[in-house]
């Protein structure tokens, strides 16, 4: 794999070997795409957004792929274009915190790739851009990205999923980045996924119903993955996978003393699929490469 250094971020040619695991498994880990100081500046920016953050009622959401509260939120719908916060099931009762501020946000989204500079410089980067060639992409564009914070003691389960299920294009172009900015690991919380599962139908859909003016979830085949298909994918800081739409994974429980923040976002290919209608996030126009970043030649 040749490499070279532009900036703190990671730029490269894919090999065949690279494109032949990632055709089999579903996956592709590429370490180094962070330098250590930009994963350093990255953690430097989220604290400022956090202490800069003051919780209230209204924006005390609890995140949960499952809840009817979180189906029914508006503050989760309007985060679109927003840096929103949303918390842990077990740090808010009645209403408010139970543990620090810091311990206590599940995530933060879903527009940081245009908010913080510095998460569009990781989102537009050389590495990206080579890559998005590389999934022959015409006019890639970002619906949304998040920093997942998975605090020490307190980070919960995220139970097996497929990001198409809320993300959905006709056709299906879903790609998933997944950086983390501290070691991921079996102990804090690291991504486990099934090799292959790429290759398998979208078992639901995660719709938005204008007329309630809520999220409801479609089934559509029965989900085939079981304890045993799951294999750990344990990352060092810095380090960069990518995964399609259909790509089973998930995340234990942080039981550990340490955290596991993430900065993870979502590409498309806007210039060969259509956004869904039905989708929970809708914007006028998502950011694109070619707007603010010239694609590498």
């Amino acid at each position: 794999m040749e490499t070279d250094k532009d900036l703190g971020y990671l730029t490269t040619k894919l090999t065949e070997e690279n494109k032949k695991f990632f055709d089999e498994n579903g996956y592709l880990v590429i370490e180094g795409f962070l330098s250590e100081e930009k994963c350093k500046e990255a953690m430097t920016e989220l604290k400022k957004l956090i202490d800069a953050h003051e919780p209230d009622s209204e924006t005390m959401t609890v995140f949960s792929t499952t809840t009817r509260e979180q189906r029914k939120s508006q503050y989760f719908r309007d985060s679109a274009d927003k840096i929103s916060f949303f918390y842990e099931q077990d740090a808010v009762q009645d209403e408010k915190l139970v543990v620090p501020k810091e311990n206590a946000i599940n995530k933060i989204g879903h527009a940081l790739h245009e908010k913080v500079p510095l998460f569009a410089e990781i989102t537009f980067s050389p590495l990206i851009q080579e890559i998005c060639k590389f999934l022959g992409y015409v006019d890639p564009c970002v619906p949304q990205s998040m920093v997942i914070l998975k605090p020490p003691k307190i980070g919960g389960e995220v139970t097996s999923h497929q990001d198409a299920t809320f993300l959905y294009t006709e056709p299906e172009t879903l790609m998933g980045f997944w950086v983390p900015l501290e070691d991921a690991t079996k102990e804090n919380g690291c991504l486990w996924g099934v090799p292959g599962s790429h290759k398998w139908p979208l078992f639901t859909r995660y719709k938005h119903d204008e007329v309630k003016n809520e999220e409801y979830m479609e089934v559509i085949t029965p989900p085939q993955d079981k304890d045993e298909d799951f294999v750990p994918i344990e990352m060092k800081k810095g380090s960069l996978i990518i995964f399609p739409g259909h790509f089973v994974h998930k995340s234990y429980s942080n039981t550990s003393e340490k955290s596991r923040y993430a900065y993870t976002w979502h590409l498309y290919d806007c210039g060969k699929s259509k956004w869904s209608k039905d989708n929970w996030l809708q914007r006028p126009e998502f950011p694109k490469f070619e707007k603010k970043y010239h694609i590498v030649s």
